[in-house]
């Protein structure tokens, strides 16, 4: 993992650092949201170009500034950590450190910090906690004052209309998500392999059958769609029972093997779905 660090000594407000630093990056089409775990602010989806990062941590006593970029290998798939980011980032970055500076904070290397270490025992405390870091939360704070991550208010939209995919998004579990998101580069290096093998067989009406992989790959990956891991599948088939009559030969069953994993998945959460619509 590589990343850009910054410090700052400050012991203001930790709402209002985020307040400022979120709508600051917000009108610069930075995005917050929850990437491997971590609060980030995102910049772009690694479908054309590597996706950029921002990580606001604010403490009792320090923030914790951080910014990278992550290279885009498929669309919508990203891997490792690079410290070099972008042009643009870099502006939106130093920005960040004027409005921090405004507000007081004074950069260097952070005082000593005060870890908390709390044991929670859900049912005999009725005092809130933060759900990043298990710190206590303050009576009305917006913000955790230990890690800055934004406190969770009681679900307001009634969970028997919450779609599969706005699930996933939002009350999935990282295993789930990560999973998805490896099947999706299976699938993508499927896709890599039907090409190889149209360009070598000459086959160019194969492109018509890339074009339809392809775009129903998208829907499981970035519209996470059970139907569109089923149409894989059948699509799959019916490619390689064409095959075998045209050519003599069963092609394509590594489609067949990526879409059951799919489906296999997709199955595994849709119960955790349900599980959650019936505790809800």
């Amino acid at each position: 993992m590589s990343r850009k660090e910054l410090f700052y000594n400050y012991s203001g407000s930790p709402d209002v650092v985020f307040s400022e630093v979120n709508r600051y990056l917000s009108s610069k089409k930075f995005y917050y949201t929850q990437v491997d775990s971590e609060n980030v602010f995102r910049y772009g989806k690694g479908i054309l170009l590597n996706s950029q990062f921002i990580k606001l941590s604010i403490y009792s006593d320090y923030i914790h500034l951080e910014y990278w970029q992550q290279l885009a290998m498929f669309p919508g798939v990203s891997i490792g950590e690079m410290s070099t980011v972008a042009g643009y980032t870099k502006s939106a970055v130093k920005k960040v450190e004027e409005i921090l500076a405004y507000l007081g904070a004074v950069k260097g290397l952070p005082r000593q910090a005060v870890t908390l270490t709390v044991a929670v025992a859900p049912q005999q405390s009725h005092n809130p906690v933060c759900q990043s870091c298990r710190a206590p939360l303050q009576q009305g704070t917006a913000f955790c004052t230990q890690c800055g991550t934004p406190v969770s208010r009681p679900v307001q939209q009634n969970v028997q209309n919450i779609k599969l995919r706005e699930y996933i998004d939002k009350y999935g579990s990282t295993t789930a998500k990560k999973e998805i998101k490896n099947i999706a580069l299976f699938c993508y290096i499927c896709l890599f392999i039907s090409i190889v093998l149209t360009i070598v067989t000459g086959n160019w009406l194969g492109i018509i059958d890339i074009v339809i992989l392809f775009g129903l790959t998208l829907g499981i990956h970035l519209g996470k769609s059970k139907v569109c891991a089923i149409l894989l599948l059948i699509a799959s088939i019916i490619e390689g029972v064409v095959g075998m009559v045209v050519s003599g030969g069963f092609t394509g069953y590594w489609w067949i093997l990526a879409s059951i994993l799919v489906i296999r998945n997709f199955n595994k959460i849709t119960k955790e779905y349900n599980q959650f619509k019936q505790n809800n």
